[in-house]
This record gives structure tokens, C-alpha cells and sequence, in this order.
């Protein structure tokens, strides 16, 4: 479990206490990490002045299960209740260190197991997938095999255009190989009657999760997806 202050101030507020609550990542947005299960974010948004409202939606779609700890300046406060924002708490910049603590304790504490993200999240950044919360273990064709289907979500894609994206050109092998990594990515992420990657026969393959789902790039910027986009 970690927190991830995402800021774009090279003197970022509540350095300290949120060091003393546990494991503390400090990034800017284009260097920003997908959170992991049970992880605080805490998005500084007082350099973002007017568009901090814009900022939130965009965070939200792009982390649907992240935990969001707001900073705020007193001259946005003003816009706070005009609109159902997405955020769990937030805070006013310049506010004790005990407030700081209090807020954030009670978040992570109110992120148990049955609180943690729901779905498939594949981090290309740091070759991690994750269901329900739980790591799955991928080769790293299987890994990225998933990662060029979940790009394109909704869209069928032959096995001689996985090959390839995936393969490369100057592969020899034949399409059979595709299927066998078809095989075993199902076998690891499809459990309990879910389906992630549709076969389409005589064609390909089409990756259509029937719930949202979560693909980091490479590179830090997050790309949100579900079923429909």
C-alpha cells in the first residue's frame, strides 16, 4: 500500500505527514503511476486554478478505482458543491498537520479487501496485471499479446495481424501460436464466468470485458477504456 501525491510544484505541500502514513511516491502527471490496491492518491490541484474541476473528471476516467484525497485552494472552494465531483475527501491547502493525517488515515483505513478495485488493470508501465486486486503472473508475449488487444478495445483483430504486432515481421511461426497464448491468457485472467477476449470465428480475436477496465501505456500517461470506447 502506498501513497502517490501527484503534484506539479517542485515544493509540494504535506511532504512530511504523508511520509509518516507509509510508503510515499511523489510524480508529476506525465510521470504518473496506475495506483495499486489499496493505494491513497492525493492530487494536488491548487497549479491546475481554474480548470480543477476538468482535472478531477480527467484523473476519475483515467483511475476509476483510485482513492482521491483533493488539494484544494480557498479561491476553489467556491465551485466544490456546484456539481457532484468525484473525489473522496479533500483538504484546503495551508491546514494543520493533523488534519492532513486524520483525513488520510481514515481513507486507507476504509480501503479494506472488499473495497479493493474490481476488474482487469494491465500497468504496461511496470508489466503488471492485476484481477480483482490479485497479480497474474504473464510471459511476456502473453503480456503483451493482452496489452495490444485491451489497446483496442471493440475491435476485431486477425491472428496474422497479432503475429504481427506482437511477433514481429521476420517471425516464422505460424498462427496456431497466437491461439496457444490466447489459451493460456484466458486460463489466468477469465475466472469465475468472466470473458475478456472474444473469439471471432474464422477471423481473430476481440477483447470486449463486459465491465471497465484499467490500461496504463508505457510512458506514464493513462489511457481509460471500457467495453464501449
Amino acid at each position: 500500500m502506498a501513497i502517490l501525491l501527484v503534484t506539479e510544484r517542485d515544493d509540494p505541500p504535506f511532504l512530511a505527514v504523508l511520509a509518516r502514513l507509509g510508503e510515499l511516491v511523489v510524480c508529476g502527471k506525465s510521470g504518473f503511476r496506475l495506483p495499486g490496491p489499496g493505494d491513497l492518491v492525493v492530487l494536488d490541484l491548487v497549479p491546475e486554478g481554474e480548470g480543477w474541476k476538468d482535472a478531477i473528471l480527467r484523473f476519475r476516467r483515467e483511475s476509476p478505482y483510485a482513492v482521491i484525497l483533493a488539494v484544494l485552494g480557498e479561491e476553489q472552494l467556491a465551485g466544490l458543491g456546484e456539481e457532484d465531483l468525484p473525489l473522496d475527501d479533500f483538504l484546503v491547502e495551508g491546514c494543520s498537520e493533523k488534519e492532513v493525517e486524520a483525513r488520510a488515515r481514515r481513507l486507507l483505513r476504509a480501503r479494506g479487501p472488499s473495497q479493493m478495485p474490481r476488474g482487469l488493470i494491465i500497468d504496461a508501465e511496470r508489466y503488471e496485471v492485476r484481477v480483482d486486486g490479485e497479480p497474474v503472473e504473464l510471459t511476456y508475449k502473453e503480456f503483451e499479446l493482452l496489452r495490444y488487444l485491451a489497446s483496442t478495445p471493440g475491435r476485431v483483430l486477425t491472428r496474422e495481424a497479432l503475429l504481427r504486432e506482437v511477433w514481429g515481421y521476420d517471425y516464422l511461426g505460424g498462427s496456431r501460436t497466437v491461439d496457444v497464448h490466447i489459451r493460456r491468457i484466458r486460463s489466468k485472467i477469465e475466472k469465475g464466468g468472466r470473458i475478456f477476449i472474444r473469439t471471432v470465428r474464422g477471423v481473430g480475436y476481440m477483447f470486449e470485458p463486459g465491465e471497465p477496465f484499467q490500461l496504463s501505456p508505457r510512458g506514464g500517461d493513462l489511457t481509460p477504456r471500457t467495453s464501449e470506447s
